[in-house]
């Protein structure tokens, strides 16, 4: 597993450095403030991300937001919903007060939209994940249950419900609501579990959290069965901080 992530991260690294090569044509040819340059800016921050480095992605996003403002205009959604990745960004910055004023700008924008958006359920989630990170327990699991919600009446996938329902059971924990917590984590690791080996790093997150639950609700032997599926699937180097 250590080399397939490293093999990862390479292709990553080229992929990124493809779109660095794209966005100086873009911009000397056709100008900064276009659409190509735009979208090219958007996928390098989303690289960045997945590299782990939200600070190189924030400043990616912010630029392809400036470009996208100048070639779509403001109101336009392309250019709205880049808000709720910088938002994302700020987040992992630890910058929490960016990170809820570019989310809650982005929902209040989309909404303007549609109120049935369907960006919005995700950009509820990382509001309330802001929320949890500020230790607002209760304010989280508002925002989380308005996500699962609009993606249940918007019939988006089963994989996407399961994103909320883990942070519901999370926020559900936070307030040691432990028995409400439970059925909401129980239904998202089931979720990844059907869809295999592609979810495994879901599955193990919704694991963890519930053997949580599991203690908080005086259930220990049972916690103690899931967290010990998580360590006999977890056989690489990467998995250290799970163990």
């Amino acid at each position: 597993r250590d080399d397939l992530v490293a093999r990862r991260d390479r292709v990553e690294v080229c992929v990124l450095e493809q779109h660095r090569r794209a966005l100086a044509i873009f911009e000397r040819t056709i100008g900064a403030n276009t659409m190509e340059a735009g979208y090219t800016l958007a996928n390098m921050g989303n690289i960045h991300n997945r590299l782990g480095d939200p600070s190189a992605a924030l400043a990616s996003t912010l630029r392809a937001r400036e470009a996208l403002t100048q070639a779509l205009g403001p109101e336009d959604p392309r250019t709205i919903t880049l808000g709720g990745n910088i938002g994302q960004f700020h987040r992992k910055l630890g910058q929490l007060d960016e990170a809820r004023s570019a989310l809650q700008a982005t929902i209040d924008a989309l909404t303007r939209i549609d109120a049935k958006h369907p960006e919005l359920p995700n950009n509820f989630d990382r509001l309330g994940l802001v929320e949890l990170d500020a230790g607002d327990c209760e304010r989280s699991l508002s925002h989380h249950e308005r996500a699962f919600a609009l993606a249940t009446e918007l019939s988006l996938p089963p994989f996407t419900l399961a994103y909320q329902q883990l942070n519901m059971g999370i926020a559900l924990d936070c307030l040691g609501r432990f028995d409400d917590a439970i059925p909401q984590l129980e239904r998202a690791r089931d979720t990844w579990i059907a869809r295999g080996e592609s979810s495994a790093a879901q599955r193990a997150n919704a694991e963890l959290a519930l053997a949580g639950a599991l203690v908080g609700a005086g259930r220990a032997a049972e916690a103690l069965a899931q967290a010990q599926s998580v360590l006999r699937a977890c056989d690489a180097s990467t998995c250290d901080d799970l163990r």
